[in-house]
């Protein structure tokens, strides 16, 4: 019996969701989760065998199996295989993928019918006319619970409690995690479905006609949190004493300022809510990062950079359709108005819902994080780690272990993995690795021809040129001036009012439905993602032009 190709492994799909360096306990947690719960069963109605792990963790990122995304990228009709969708492959099985006709009639494909027809039979709530719904009630009942305090007595738990606490917390993840999966394979099937029939029956090749239906779509958390920003900042402006108070002084606590100065109890209160209502973005796409409830002097950061905004959020809404585009979809054949109109209506509330899959996410992060720390405390305290942050560097199974008192050393074992996530950060490994543990053959990218130019994805249209600012972290964000272009390795909701300041976006990770890529159309911004060393090749104050349309960013002037 011939011996199966070794698996080829790629970040592309992965960085969507992670979009950097990751912890062994954040990918042990939402990594296994996310196989366990989005994945492993839906394999199963595509009757697609599993003979690998889906996710791979690497060196300090994380690797989805190709060979697996091939065989799912295969069953999906082709009308749905746009270029963007399938650059998560490697070159190898996108080249094949993309050579077949993208013909809206493969939908009716016996394999995809068959996969369709068992998950009707077995699966709840996967209905696209209503999965949306099924999300938003899922997401708002969470919420709620959240408001009212999820009851979890953290600081006084053992060890052994802890452990319990965090699986329970996982295992109400991954039950949100099953409501939320179909509705992010519909954004990922329904933008370019959008794109496809609007260039094909409208001859919009700018992606002009999925724009215009996503601008300003109500329930995107992540500009509902920007939105609760910019009010707070226009109070500030209102009130210029108090925001040279707060920028000299700070918060003494949250939600706390200079009472006998104009504003400050109104701002303070606002202040309050903001933190009540949205206190657990975490700052980063890692449970290593701080949520915004520990750190209410970043939030203030924010706030008082939103001040420098050139513009707020509804200023910077795309135009609504003219009345001459909505006649050209009206005089198109009944069945294509019907597909077009279809794909128009439920497309933004999924490509929402993919967005604040991340925001209701937070709430289960933030309480595992809190676990977390405690658990540290305690093997801090018996010798067992140096300070509690290292728990994060530990897998879930070492963890538990340490608990038991099985796993000698941890701590020498917590730092070297500190170091090698630390040099991950700044030295990217390869895109795709080919084989299994310990047998690793990277593949090489070839360097462009023109220096000058870098080659991304196009995620949103325009162009733009400006002074760059590369902003790695969160702490960053404090030097990026109106009109800058950001260059990043990714963005993260937990600071993307930015966006109100910024001229463009460039982003190393990330594709069309990635946060950046949503945020950058949202505002207006010409932005291009998956730009291959993109913070390293491009230096703050360098001029650059950025084509959101084409995916080309320009190197004019460098510093």
């Amino acid at each position: 019996m011939p011996e199966s190709p070794p698996a080829i492994w790629s970040r592309s799909l992965a960085d969507e969701f992670w979009s950097g360096s990751v912890t062994p306990l954040m990918f042990s947690v939402s990594g296994q989760l996310i196989e366990a719960r989005m994945v492993d069963e839906k394999l199963e109605f595509a009757r697609i065998p599993k003979t690998a792990p889906f996710l791979r963790y690497h060196h300090g990122y994380v690797y989805a199996n190709t060979n697996l995304l091939g065989d799912i990228f295969s069953l999906i009709p082709s009308i749905f295989r746009t270029k963007e969708v399938l650059d998560n492959l490697p070159s190898q099985l996108r080249d094949r993928l993309l050579a077949d006709e993208r013909s809206l009639w493969s939908i009716f494909s016996p394999r995809f019918v068959g996969a369709c027809f068992r998950t009707v039979l077995h699966e709840r709530g996967w209905s696209p006319f209503t999965n949306h719904q099924r999300f938003r009630r899922h997401g708002d009942a969470i919420l709620a619970r959240a408001l009212r305090g999820f009851g979890d007595d953290v600081a006084s738990g053992t060890p052994e409690t802890l452990l319990h606490s965090m699986a329970r917390i996982e295992n109400e993840m991954g039950e949100f995690l099953e409501a939320a999966i179909w509705g992010v394979a519909y954004a990922y099937l329904l933008y370019p479905l959008v794109r496809i029939v609007s260039e094909r029956w409208l001859g919009d090749d700018e992606g002009k006609v999925a724009e215009w239906a996503m601008a300003r779509v109500p329930g995107n958390k992540t500009v509902e949190v920007n939105e609760a920003i910019e009010a707070l900042a226009r109070r500030l402006k209102a009130s210029p004493a108090l925001a040279a108070s707060l920028r000299q002084n700070g918060l003494a606590a949250p939600g706390e300022s200079d009472t006998n100065l104009p504003g400050a109890a109104e701002f303070g209160e606002s202040f309050h809510e903001l933190m009540t209502r949205h206190g657990h973005r975490l700052l980063g796409r890692d449970l290593l990062y701080p949520s915004w409830r520990e750190s209410p002097e970043t939030v203030l950061q924010l706030v008082l950079k939103a001040l420098e905004a050139r513009r707020e959020g509804d200023a910077a809404t795309p135009a609504k359709p003219p009345p001459s585009e909505l006649a050209r979809r009206d005089r198109l054949p009944a069945f294509q108005r019907l597909v077009l109109e279809l794909g128009l209506h439920y497309m933004p509330r999924y490509v929402n819902l993919r967005e604040n899959m991340r925001y209701f996410a937070d709430l289960f992060l933030e309480r595992i994080r809190n676990v977390a720390l405690v658990l540290g405390e305690h093997l801090a305290a018996r010798g067992t780690l140096d300070h509690r942050e290292q728990v994060f560097f530990l897998f879930r199974e070492e963890l538990a272990a340490a608990v038991r008192g099985d796993v000698p050393d941890l701590a020498a074992l917590a730092r070297r993995r500190r170091i090698e996530y630390e040099r991950a950060r700044d030295e990217k490994p390869p895109r795709e690795l080919i084989g299994d543990q310990g047998a690793d053959v990277t593949v090489t990218e070839r360097a462009p021809a023109d220096a000058t130019l870098l080659v991304g994805s196009g995620v949103s249209r325009g162009v733009v040129r400006g002074r760059a600012r590369v902003v790695l972290e969160v702490s960053e964000f404090r030097e990026v001036r109106p009109g800058e272009i950001l260059v990043t390795n990714a963005t993260d909701p937990g600071w993307t009012c930015l966006f109100s300041l910024a001229g463009g976006v460039v982003m190393e990770m990330g594709g069309m439905l990635s946060h950046g890529a949503i945020l950058a159309r949202e505002y207006g911004l010409p932005a291009v993602a998956s730009v291959p060393g993109a913070t390293k090749a491009i230096a703050t104050g360098a001029l650059i032009e950025v084509d959101g349309l084409k995916g080309h960013v320009r190197l004019l002037e460098t510093t």
